[in-house]
Order: C-alpha cells, then sequence, then structure tokens
C-alpha cells in the first residue's frame, strides 16, 4: 500500500497501514504470478503504450529534456525493463529528446535496497524520493503511475475507514495526475480500480481513454464490474490511458470487446448521481450541487448541473451567479435568446455588474437586436457601470460590423459615451468616426472630426490624421488650410514621404518651386532610406521638368543608391546619364539584374558596351556584347536595337 499520509492512516482504524520495504513487494512478491509473468505483463503495456501512439505524442522541453514522474513506485521493480524501453523505443529514435529525467517516489523508502541498474545510460537519470502521495509532483510531461492501491467507490459502503482511505486515493491520484502535462498512463490489478483512475483523470481536466486490457489476459479474465476473484487479480491487468489538450493520443485508440467501455459513477459523480435518483421534486438539489462546484472553481460542472436544473424547470430561480454561469454557457453555443433571458436575470439582482452588461450587449447585438430599446438602456447601464470597457466594446462592435452604416452608429455611440464622460475623446475613435463619416459621403461631420483630432489636447496629430485633414481641405478647396496643415505637421515629421510630396504639391501649384524643391530636399535629408529614394525621384522629375539636367542627375543617382532595388530610379538614371557611360553601364546592369526578361535593357547594355569596345578594342568585352545581344534577341526576336546592332 503506497503513498498514504500517516494521519490519514491512524484514522482508518483496521485499514492495513503502510509497511516496510520487506513486506512492500511487487505482484511477484505476493505470490500471485511469477517474476517472469509479471515481466512480460509490463512489456507488453509498453508495447500498448507504443502501439497507440503515446511515444510519438511526448514533446520534451526546450532543452530536449523529457521528465517521467513514477508515483506510488514500491520497490519500482519495472526499472531495467523501462530503462532499457526508453533507450530503444525513445532515445534511439527521437533526435529531439536527447535526455530523460525519472522521478520515482512513494511514501517511505521502499526502493533503497533496489541494485544499481544492470546497464546503466548515460542519458537517463533516475531520483528516487521519499514524498506523501498528497503532496504536488513536479511538472512532467509522461507520468506512469504502475500500482496505484486505490481501491472502489463500492467498499466505502463498509464503513468510515474504508471510506477515509477511498476519499484519500481520490485526492492522491488528482494530485499525481494534475502534475501530469502531457500524457498520463495507470495500471490497475481490478477493472474496478481502473474505472477510478479513469474518472479521476477527467476531473483533473484530461481526456481519458476507457479501461483497456492487457492483451496477455485476454479470454482469460472477465470484463465487467464487481466479478473480481483471485483470478482476475492480474499484475497491470488494466490500463488508462490520459492526456491534456492539444494531445490527442486518447481519441485514436480503438478499444477492443476486451475493453471496458460500460458506465460507472465514482466518487466524483455520486453526488450528481444521488442529485439525479432524486427527480424533479429535488431540483433545487441541482442547483445546490452547481453553487457548491461554482465556489470550487469548476466551472463546467457547475454549468452541466445548471443545464440539468434548468431541464427540470426551465424558470428556476438560479440567483445572481449561475444566472450569469448560465448565460456565458448559452453564448458559447450562440443560443442569444437564452443568453439574453439568463443575463437580464442576474442583472434583476445586480443591475451594475459590467460583466453581465457585456454579456447582455453581444448577446442582443447577435440577435439583431443592436438598435433596439433594450440594447440602448443597456449601453446606458453599461456607460455608468464601466465607462472605458463600455467604449471600448462599441468600438470594437464596430469594426465587426458588417456594413458602413453599422460601423458609424457603433463609433458614434461611442463617441456619445465618450463625451459623456466628460474627457476628451480618444484621438483614435474621432479618426475612425471621421473615416466611417467619409465614407457615407458626410464629409462636414469628417471634416469636423479630423479637425478635432488634429488639434487634440494631447498634442500634435500623427502624420495620418494631418493628411487626412489636408486632404479634406483639398476637397472643399482650401488649399491655404491644407498647406498650413502639411507646415505645421512637418515640423514634427520632416522625414514623411506623404507630408512632404503633398506640401511640395501645393508649393508647386502656388508657383513657388523653390520652396517646393528647398522642402523636398529637406525631407530627403531626414527621411528613412526608401522613402528618401522616392522623396529623391520627386526632385528628379521637378529638376527634370525645370530643364536642370545636372541636378536631375544627382537625384536620379541619390534614388537610386538608397534604394537598389527601385525600377524607377535605374531607368531615370539611364536616361539622364547618357554623357556618363559608366554611369550609364551601371544603371544598365543593374536594370538588368532587375528585370532579367527585359529584352530592351540587354540590348541597350550590348549598345553602349559596343561603342566603348570599337574604342578600345577589347576582344574579352566583344564577347560579352554578343552575349548580350544573344540574351535580348532570345527575348524578343524583333527587338529592333538588337537586330540593328548584329547587322552592324
Amino acid at each position: 500500500m503506497a503513498a498514504t499520509t500517516a494521519d490519514a492512516s491512524a484514522a482508518m482504524g483496521h485499514i492495513p497501514q503502510p509497511v516496510g520495504a520487506e513486506k512492500k513487494g511487487s505482484c511477484s512478491d505476493h505470490g500471485f504470478c511469477s517474476e517472469e509473468e509479471q515481466n512480460k505483463a509490463y512489456m507488453a503495456v509498453l508495447q500498448r503504450l507504443k502501439s497507440e501512439g503515446v511515444l510519438k505524442a511526448l514533446r520534451p522541453d526546450s532543452r530536449g529534456m523529457l521528465r517521467i514522474n513514477v508515483p506510488f513506485a514500491g520497490k519500482f521493480a519495472e526499472r531495467d525493463l523501462l530503462m532499457a524501453f526508453l533507450r530503444t523505443e525513445v532515445l534511439n529514435r527521437r533526435s529531439d529528446i536527447r535526455f530523460i529525467h525519472i522521478l520515482v517516489t512513494d511514501i517511505q523508502d521502499f526502493f533503497s535496497e533496489k541494485t544499481d541498474p544492470v546497464v546503466r545510460d548515460p542519458h537517463i537519470f533516475i531520483s528516487y524520493l521519499v514524498q506523501d502521495g498528497t503532496v504536488p509532483l513536479p511538472p512532467a510531461q509522461l507520468l506512469l503511475g504502475m500500482h496505484p492501491d486505490c481501491s472502489s467507490r463500492f467498499l466505502t459502503d463498509f464503513g468510515i475507514p474504508y471510506r477515509r482511505y477511498y476519499y484519500l486515493w481520490q485526492r492522491i491520484l488528482h494530485q499525481t495526475a494534475m502534475s501530469c502535462t502531457q500524457v498520463a498512463v495507470f495500471c490497475n490489478l481490478w477493472l474496478e480500480e481502473a474505472i477510478e483512475v479513469q474518472n479521476v483523470t477527467r476531473h483533473a481536466g484530461m481526456m481519458s481513454s476507457a479501461p483497456l486490457k492487457n492483451e496477455l489476459y485476454y479470454g482469460q479474465t472477465v470484463t465487467s464490474p464487481l466479478t473480481a476473484n483471485k483470478r482476475d487479480r492480474k499484475p497491470f491487468h488494466y490500463i488508462v490511458i490520459a492526456d491534456r489538450a492539444p494531445f490527442q493520443v486518447v481519441p485514436k485508440i480503438v478499444t477492443s470487446d476486451e475493453d471496458y467501455t460500460g458506465p460507472y459513477h465514482n466518487f466524483w459523480t455520486l453526488a450528481e448521481e444521488r442529485t439525479r435518483e432524486a427527480g424533479p421534486p429535488f431540483q433545487r438539489a441541482w442547483v445546490a450541487l452547481a453553487r457548491a462546484r461554482l465556489a470550487t472553481g469548476a466551472k463546467r460542472d457547475a454549468y452541466r448541473n445548471v443545464q440539468e436544473a434548468l431541464s427540470l424547470n426551465a424558470d428556476i430561480y438560479l440567483g445572481p451567479s449561475l444566472s450569469v454561469l448560465a448565460a456565458q454557457g448559452y453564448s458559447e453555443t450562440h443560443k442569444w435568446p437564452l443568453v439574453i433571458k439568463h443575463a437580464e436575470a442576474a442583472l434583476a439582482l445586480r443591475p451594475s455588474d459590467a460583466e453581465t452588461l457585456i454579456l447582455l450587449l453581444r448577446a442582443l447585438i447577435s440577435n439583431k437586436e443592436g438598435k433596439s430599446a433594450k440594447a440602448q438602456e443597456t449601453v446606458r447601464l453599461l456607460m455608468q457601470a464601466d465607462r472605458s470597457r463600455s467604449i471600448s466594446l462599441l468600438r470594437e462592435v464596430a469594426e465587426s460590423s458588417g456594413s458602413a452604416a453599422d460601423k458609424h452608429y457603433w463609433l458614434s455611440e461611442a463617441l456619445a459615451g465618450a463625451r459623456a464622460g466628460g474627457s476628451p475623446p480618444q484621438r483614435q475613435l474621432l479618426r475612425d468616426l471621421a473615416e466611417a463619416s467619409f465614407v457615407l459621403d458626410r464629409r462636414e461631420d469628417a471634416l469636423k472630426l479630423f479637425e478635432e483630432a488634429f488639434y487634440h489636447p494631447e498634442g500634435l496629430a500623427d502624420e495620418d490624421t494631418a493628411k487626412s485633414l489636408a486632404q479634406m481641405y483639398l476637397r472643399n478647396q482650401r488649399s491655404k488650410e491644407a498647406m498650413e496643415i502639411y507646415r505645421v505637421a512637418l515640423q514634427s515629421f520632416p522625414g514623411s514621404y506623404g507630408l512632404v510630396r503633398g506640401y511640395g504639391q501645393l508649393l508647386l501649384k502656388d508657383n513657388r518651386t523653390a520652396e517646393a524643391i528647398g522642402a523636398i530636399s529637406r525631407g530627403a535629408k531626414l527621411a528613412p532610406a526608401l522613402e528618401a529614394s522616392s522623396l529623391h525621384l520627386l526632385l528628379a522629375e521637378l529638376h527634370q521638368d525645370l530643364g536642370q539636367t545636372s541636378e536631375a542627375l544627382i537625384a536620379w543617382e541619390a534614388a537610386a543608391t538608397l534604394n537598389p532595388d527601385s525600377l524607377a530610379a535605374w531607368r531615370g538614371l539611364v536616361a539622364a546619364a547618357r554623357q556618363d557611360v559608366p554611369l550609364q553601364l551601371r544603371a544598365l546592369r543593374r536594370l538588368a539584374l532587375l528585370e532579367p526578361g527585359n529584352a530592351e535593357w540587354h540590348a541597350q547594355l550590348a549598345a553602349t558596351k559596343l561603342a566603348t569596345t570599337h574604342a578600345s578594342g577589347d576582344a574579352e568585352a566583344s564577347k560579352e556584347v554578343e552575349a548580350d545581344l544573344d540574351r535580348a534577341l532570345r527575348l524578343c526576336p524583333s527587338n529592333a536595337l538588337a537586330l540593328e546592332q548584329k547587322a552592324g
């Protein structure tokens, strides 16, 4: 008997107490199987784990360490078999698992007489710890609970000592299962004990398999509860595998006729069973059970109990907390009328609860009642209860709206709530509503909102708000105001491509060319590389239009240098550098790399090289020219420039 506490054991009366290592033996030590039979049964368990994909599902930590907890281990008689199996099936097959640490525990030092392993493995470490089973274990990816002496619920009818022992083991099993982060495996002598383990792992938040019979005993033992006898007491008789999300070992297990898939209730479900047996007159018992479970944090179990109560009486009084729980549960299944019903029942008792008001408003919107009087009243109450959360919720609803009109409606509600709070509304809210107003062609409203956002008390607006406001002024033929917005904004964002471009264009339109060139030049010096390249392109085009070829060439070269992948920059440089052959060759080579499928660049490159080749008489250069011409003609057999060079 393992993993029991001294205090609990003392209270058990005639229940056998934990014994010393000389008596805490394996199944073979107790004489109901040979050591060979025991080892065969254990190896069958390990092979079942392999075949069910447990070993493939396990994931080590970031250092490649796989941790295994072995609680209530007794003498840990299976140690050497386990080590050999882990070496062959895990370490030799999984490159991501570099080390394995096994923590072996029990309430007494039953393992001190254990000799050293037959074969030591430098990648497998074993630690032994004397520890009470009710004390939490450290987290481990794999749990191997091979010897839980957990009794069964049916023995609780034999008196208080049996009951205490049973409940104590329920705690031990639950504590043990909670330490497992991925996959847990338990083995039991009896089917009844395996069913207990199955139910406890489910209560611990895991998905559990049916009790799986060890294949060595197929056709030998009876697969039915409460039929156990000495013939049915077998080492590693039944296996229970449990996993935690997102691991998917259990759903893939295919049970056989020898496995047990029948019904059974244990300690965790006993209260439900008795309540169910009580019938409709005791429907309040379901509510009481739900409250008790909610108090312990078991929300899903509590919700299930609430559903049982509601199935007996749809209008039963649940109280505020369970009404909220019911509303939340129905929200997950999108049963909006029921969410509304139970949220309103909770608000009748707690009218200022922000969480419930949010739940109700979401349900009303989802139920196509978002613009109803009830929804408007809910918004008003939510603003009073928690204004900032209310505004955030309304903005969230606006963003997920399916139409521009709905988005405008919810943003307007949010802005009205923000103004009612006495503090200036957030700049982003003003801007979002301005954009929504513009989409609906409410331009005057949009302009006022953009102005309010730009001149916000928080300080100077961001560049996007500045650009939007300037564009609104331009649409209203108010170019002077737009120019002023650009000028002010550029003081804070002097390298903004959009602001510099807009400001420069307005200056040019106002015949202030020198100022435009100055503004764009200043922006190009301060902007990041890519934006600076774009501004130099503007300067190059401007200088070119003004006939300032030298300045244009400098600008084209600067644009290409700042952004070597800019086709526009290199194209402009090719055209501007006709008098500078080395620079033109550089530009053409770059264009041929950027657009290798463009025959024109290869043809021009060949023509430019040819002009220098005739002068130098370089034979190697002549070969390059021929290669460029051949490439151009392969891409475009009718390329006039390439054909002309070939003919010449």
